[in-house]
């Protein structure tokens, strides 16, 4: 388990988040992430004797630093304030 991330969310959840927390909601959509094959190494369940072994052999080989892709299943959702009638109004005047 990654504990960077306590919290899992759908796409679906994030945007009922956003309508109960009173904001209109956007797009939203999976994103991918992008690293050096080094920090997905340091992310894999390997046994730590051996994980530290692997990403010195891969950048030893000059892999460490190759930029790779992956839909890691990280979410993006945006959010709007709705305009009040007055604000709204006031911005139609300028």
């Amino acid at each position: 388990m990654d504990i960077e991330h306590l919290q899992l969310f759908s796409r679906r959840a994030l945007q009922a988040l956003l309508r109960r927390a009173g904001f209109v909601t956007g797009p939203s959509d999976a994103l991918v992430n992008r690293y050096p094959l080094r920090y997905w190494l340091r992310l894999t369940p390997l046994p730590l004797t051996l994980r530290p072994r692997l990403i010195d052999a891969v950048d030893r080989a000059g892999l460490g630093g190759i930029m790779i892709s992956f839909n890691v299943g990280n979410q993006f959702a945006i959010g709007m304030k709705p305009v009040g009638r007055n604000e709204q109004e006031r911005r139609d005047r300028t």
